[in-house]
């Protein structure tokens, strides 16, 4: 494919810029792509610092909180989104913040 067409910036459109999986229990990634560090923010607090920042603010970031056993229902809010960075919040079903042991973060936009 020719590295100017349309066919290849569809193509580079639907790749993830940034990916982690993240251990919310340790603060630590697993592993991951185009990330520089992560910050403890508090309980259930994170902000993934990318290393490449996007091209704006303006991207999809999907996230996914995997439960464990006797984990009650988790949701994931964006705090802030920058270019640089995503800050997410991950919370029980009754809000309450609270860390989760893996946390999949996928960004896809323009870089």
């Amino acid at each position: 494919v020719d590295a100017t067409s349309t066919e290849a910036n569809n193509i580079k459109q639907r790749i993830a810029k940034v990916w982690i999986l993240l251990n919310g229990s340790t603060f630590a990634s697993t592993d991951d792509f185009n990330v520089s560090g992560v910050t403890d923010n508090g309980t259930g607090d994170y902000t993934v610092t990318i290393d490449t920042d996007m091209g704006s603010a303006s991207y999809c970031a999907v996230i996914d909180p995997a439960r464990g056993s006797g984990d009650a229902v988790l949701g994931v809010n964006i705090h802030t989104r920058a270019a640089g960075s995503l800050r997410i919040e991950t919370c029980r079903d009754d809000s309450t913040k609270t860390d989760v042991a893996n946390v999949s973060v996928a960004i896809f936009g323009d870089s």
